[in-house]
């Protein structure tokens, strides 16, 4: 069966709704699996800890569908990586 990732360009408001269920942490890991699907192609897993660090989530998916999902959020935000010129009249 093939892998499936919601890619939600917009998600203000999607972790209101999810408040119960919502994990209080931040990213501390993104790491590249060589081999990581069962296929033998390569996967991303991020880690993300909680602040008192006693805690972890481990999420996967293939490098495809990460790359996707960095395709799309590039194409509504752009590539915050590079530098655009400043129109004239306005300050950077």
């Amino acid at each position: 069966m093939a892998e499936a990732l919601e890619i939600i360009p917009n998600g203000e408001g999607v972790l209101e709704d999810l408040k119960a269920v919502v994990y209080d942490g931040r990213l501390t890991h993104v790491m590249g699996l060589p081999e990581g699907m069962q296929s033998g192609d390569p996967s991303v897993a991020v880690l993300v800890m909680s602040k008192d660090g006693k805690a972890a989530l481990l999420g996967q998916t293939s490098l495809r569908l990460f790359l996707e999902a960095a395709d799309a959020l590039r194409t509504v935000y752009g590539d915050p990586r590079v530098r655009r010129p400043v129109p004239k009249g306005q300050t950077a």
